[in-house]
């Protein structure tokens, strides 16, 4: 462990008296702005984004030592890396920097393991995290609804939140459009909504304990959204059944399920949001989920509730 603090101070004290990549970006695709008023952090990330990875991405502001080694340590990290792969090595990183080295960090993170050392000081680890949040913030991943089509929300972008249900928020664009953004994400769209995916974040972990039942698939999907409809796919009725198996391990489920209206671009994203919840409750060990069209759906299959919701009484 010596050797790595050793290592720490050596990187940090190079990166943050000569940071790599410092400087505007001209043609930049996406912009954000990393603020930590504690230490009077202020970075700006520059990226360009092409052919679906970053290839080029830059830093500019002042601030702590910790926080300029870290963005010029980042900045090199992630080129050609796609915004999914940024996620999951930021997930590696705040990992790190708040637990601690696990076994085979340097041989998987690289010049990052260094700043481990910095869950030891826990008033650092927003020096060290400022420009992931920015770089994150910058690439906010959405999905246009109802198409599904997956695009990326330059900082800037008007966006107004117009649902916030499962932990994931439909907004408007300035252009009238719709799209989903995840939990995430939400640091892009304010402190509340953060704090709102925190708490959902939570109440899902809370509940992801104990014994198989029945009871908690039905509760899972309940927590399913469609991005345009204020109601559960349960209270919608678009779940037409759910049946389940013992398998070693634990169980196999199997849902069939059904969409408002065929062809919805949205339809492959419901399904994966529900196999997702589904594996995540107690004692499922795997997961298929069927979408069918017979019978069709009609608003006689949603809940007294969702219909008194959405007005077809």
């Amino acid at each position: 462990m010596s050797e790595l603090t050793d290592l720490y101070q050596e990187v940090v004290l190079d990166h943050s008296k000569r940071p790599r990549n410092y400087g505007p970006l001209p043609g930049e695709t996406h912009q954000a702005e990393g603020l930590n008023p504690l230490c009077g952090d202020h970075l700006i990330i520059h990226a360009r984004l092409e052919g679906g990875v970053l290839s080029e991405v830059r830093f500019e502001g002042s601030g702590c030592a910790i926080s300029r080694a870290s963005a010029s340590v980042m900045t090199g990290m992630v080129k050609g890396k796609s915004p999914a792969q940024v996620e999951a090595l930021f997930k590696d990183f705040h990992r790190l920097v708040t637990e601690g080295p696990g076994p085979g960090t340097e041989e998987a993170m690289g010049k990052l393991s260094v700043f481990a050392g910095v869950h030891e000081f826990p008033a650092r680890v927003k020096c060290a995290s400022l420009a992931w949040h920015a770089l994150r913030q910058a690439l906010v991943e959405a999905l246009l609804v109802p198409s599904g089509e997956r695009v990326l929300f330059p900082a800037g972008t008007w966006l107004v939140v117009q649902q916030a249900l499962g932990g994931q928020f439909t907004v408007m664009t300035d252009m009238g459009s719709l799209a989903r953004i995840d939990g995430k994400d939400a640091d892009a769209l304010g402190p509340e909504l953060v704090e709102a995916a925190r708490r959902f974040e939570a109440e899902q972990a809370a509940v992801a304990q104990g014994p198989f039942e029945e009871r908690r698939l039905w509760e899972a999907l309940g927590t399913v959204y469609d991005p345009e409809i204020p109601a559960s796919i349960v209270e919608l009725g678009l779940v037409y059944g759910i049946d389940s198996e013992p398998v070693e391990g634990g169980h196999r489920v199997r849902v069939r399920m059904t969409l408002t209206a065929p062809g919805c671009g949205i339809g492959p994203v419901l399904v994966d949001d529900v196999r997702r919840k589904l594996l995540g409750t107690p004692g499922v060990k795997e997961a298929e989920v069927d979408l069918v069209f017979d019978p069709p759906w009609e608003p006689s299959r949603m809940s007294e509730a969702a219909r008194l919701q959405l007005g077809f009484f």
